[in-house]
Formats: structure tokens, sequence, C-alpha cells
């Protein structure tokens, strides 16, 4: 599958489809600490993103120097979240996702990724030498809607947040994009 989402994007890319980053905090707390959802936001209305990565070239990492809050009954995917504990652990819980709609798919796969750490202690995110989390094409919660947003995570730490991201995706007029090297700072 890797090489299918590779080749996928690999010929005839562009540059700069992606704006920039945009962190909301959506609650505050002494217990869990701060509540950030974190989107890419695009140049156009119903631009895609499709794929966050990173590779031995251009690293994907997510870290914090404080812990992720991690609910005993989250995931590290909002996919993967049970839906009788959905609404408490989408409000409170650190996961990963690409959605225009801030609903939980069932589409989104993870490929090399290393999220065990992220789970389990609420340590960082990595992709390894090869790693993704994407969607394919045709889910339409790639589709940036009229604000132009992606959401690409959520994340509660008391902490800072660091990090790296990649992402690749299509125009609305079907070219292929690529942006590499997004740091991502909440302090």
């Amino acid at each position: 599958m890797r090489v299918i989402i590779l080749l996928l994007f690999t010929s005839s890319g562009l540059y700069c489809q992606f704006d920039h980053l945009v962190f909301e905090r959506t609650s505050k707390s002494k217990k869990r600490g701060n509540t950030y959802r974190i989107y890419a936001e695009l140049k156009n209305e119903a631009d895609q993103l499709m794929v966050v990565f990173g590779d031995k070239e251009h690293p994907l990492r997510l870290f914090s120097d404080q812990k992720f809050f991690q609910l005993p009954e989250g995931s590290a995917s909002a996919s993967e979240i049970p839906p009788q504990k959905r609404e408490q652990a989408l409000q409170l819980d650190s996961w990963i996702t690409i959605s225009s709609d801030e609903i939980s798919h069932p589409s989104l796969q993870f490929m090399g990724m290393n999220v065990t750490r992220f789970e389990s202690e609420g340590g960082e995110i990595s992709s390894g030498v090869d790693g993704a989390w994407y969607i394919l094409p045709t889910a339409k919660q790639s589709i940036s809607g009229k604000n132009k947003r992606i959401l690409l995570a959520q994340l509660t730490t008391k902490g800072n947040i660091s990090g790296v991201l990649n992402l690749m995706g299509k125009t609305h007029a079907g070219e292929k994009w690529i942006e590499y090297n997004i740091p991502l700072e909440i302090k």
C-alpha cells in the first residue's frame, strides 16, 4: 500500500497549496492541561488533504515536554474510539485524524506509524523511516469546506507541544501537492 500512496503523489506535485497550521484551544483543565485542535488550512475551498506522513528525509514527529492525556477508553485515532465512549473521548482524549467536518470516520488508516507510546503512555507520535496516517482520495472528509480547514489532531497536555508534519493532497482542480517540514509549536 505504501508504494501506491507514494506513487500517487510523487509525480508532478505542486507546492504551496497548504497555507498554515491553525491551533484552537478547546478546553483548559488543571488536572489534564490544555486541549488543542490542530488544523491544516488549505489555499482554496474544495482542496483535499489525504496524507500526513514522514519519511527518511522528512520525518514526522509530534511530542510534548509533558505527557499527552489519554483516556483509558480512548484511542490513537478518533475513528477507533468505541461508540459508547465517543462523546467524552472526542472532547478530552488526545488523538489524530483527517477530517473536514470534525466527525470521526472509519476510513482513516495507519501505515508504519509509531503510535504505541502515544496511546499507552502519552508519549510522542513518530513516522519512523516511513509512516503515515491517511484516507483515500474518495473520502469526503478529505475535502476542505468554506473555512478551508482539515482537522489533523486533538492533543491534551500540561506541556508545550512541538513537532514537524508533512502533508499531501490535491487541489480542487485535481493537481497533486505536497508540503514538507511544517513546524508545529504550541506553548
